[in-house]
């Protein structure tokens, strides 16, 4: 009917920016109750899926992490898929694992190409963010594999990359996602092929004897890194290109949730993927599930 109406040509010209006008404020009404609605999911979701992915038994797990914290001399490979995301699963985890005097190799599946904000050469910009941030929690070594953003493959060339660096470190220990039993909500295919390929050549490489598995629905290691929290929001905000807030209302939706939800706050937000546990004391502990290898 409306179609039809503006498509008269006898329509008086007035008639016409009166309906242009409702068209226009009942899109606006429409696009804010939507925005609305998401708020109000996130709000509901965020802490749901943190409360459904936190340890079954808090003593077993807080014990796992005093054990995890005290690895020494061991060599640590942590194998993610993009910049960044080492440093906000596991940063806290790597920062005191090298204080401890273990050597810490990371390796990056792709170069976060399709992760910006419209940034030039990005995958140059998100591995030169990554070598800052390598410097703040003092890694030993950074490889960057170089496969496609959101297209990384549990495949033989990736699995071959992996099998190089594995054979050049020996490492005693993987850290990495968990890609058999990933975390309620975020399942991101580049996430899920890093964990799968670095623990099928985990397994058949004889000198890793565990493997710590991060952003998992079952995790049962509590590590507390509040010692070293500082330095990870550092090496977490180096990573420039991904804190630059995004346009449209994606962005206008982030920036509302973190004035909003305490999640959202920069002291929420410092820690990456910890979490307070004060039933278990707690202040940011960083979860893991421990897999042996022997």
């Amino acid at each position: 009917m409306i179609a039809a109406t503006l498509l008269n040509v006898n329509q008086p010209p007035a008639e016409v920016v009166f309906l242009i006008k409702r068209i226009l404020v009942i899109a606006g009404i429409a696009i804010a109750a939507l925005l609305l609605i998401l708020l109000l999911v996130a709000l509901v979701a965020f802490p749901l899926m943190r409360y459904l992915s936190r340890p079954q038994d808090l003593g077993k797990a807080k014990r796992n992490g005093v054990e995890m914290s005290r690895l020494k001399g061991r060599t640590v490979v942590s194998v993610v898929a993009h910049p960044d995301d080492a440093e906000w699963y596991a940063g806290g985890a790597l920062a005191l694992l090298k204080e401890n005097g273990n050597r810490v190799v990371v390796v990056v599946g792709t170069s976060g190409e399709q992760g910006g904000n419209g940034i030039p050469e990005l995958a140059k910009t998100r591995e030169a963010e990554q070598r800052r941030a390598g410097e703040i929690l003092g890694y030993d070594r950074i490889v960057f594999a170089r496969n496609p953003d959101r297209g990384l493959k549990n495949d033989r060339h990736f699995r071959s990359q992996l099998l190089d660096v594995f054979r050049q470190e020996k490492p005693d220990v993987l850290i990495t996602f968990d890609s058999a039993q990933p975390a309620i909500g975020y399942r991101h295919s580049d996430h899920l092929a890093a964990g799968a390929a670095s623990l099928e050549v985990a397994e058949d490489f004889e000198t890793v004897r565990r493997a710590y598995l991060f952003s998992s629905a079952n995790p049962d290691v509590l590590l507390e890194i509040a010692p070293v929290v500082e330095e990870k929001d550092a090496a977490r905000q180096a990573h420039e290109s991904q804190n630059e807030p995004r346009q449209g209302a994606a962005g206008w939706l982030l920036r509302l949730l973190r004035h909003i939800s305490p999640a959202g706050s920069r002291s929420g937000m410092r820690a990456g993927s910890a979490n307070p546990y004060p039933e278990a004391g707690i202040e940011y502990g960083e979860p893991y599930r421990l897999l042996g290898l022997d």
